[in-house]
């Protein structure tokens, strides 16, 4: 959070202005899935896994607030109200 709050990430801003799409040259390779992690390098020399969380499928991440939680943070507990994907369609389809 202090680097956050210092710069505003601007190494991380620099690079994802470069940053273009992978495409996968095998279409089954499109559905690798992912995860998140929270490490504690503080207190333990070689980094404890805190929280791991193995993306399930396509779509899934891990829950916000509990990787807040496991870094020692208060959680922001709001739900994230899902919008269906007609009213997602139609609204961009307004927009144009």
């Amino acid at each position: 959070m202090e680097r956050l709050r210092k710069d505003g990430a601007a190494d991380l801003i620099g690079v994802l202005k470069r940053w273009k799409p992978w495409i996968p040259p095998k279409p089954e390779q499109g559905f690798q899935q992912g995860g998140a992690f929270v490490f504690d390098y503080e207190r333990e020399k070689d980094g404890k896994t805190l929280y791991r969380f193995y993306d399930p499928s396509t779509g899934v991440s891990a829950p916000f607030d509990d990787m807040l939680v496991a870094a020692g943070l208060e959680p922001l507990g709001r739900e994230v109200k899902r919008v269906p994907r007609e009213e997602r369609e139609k609204a961009r389809a307004e927009k144009r």
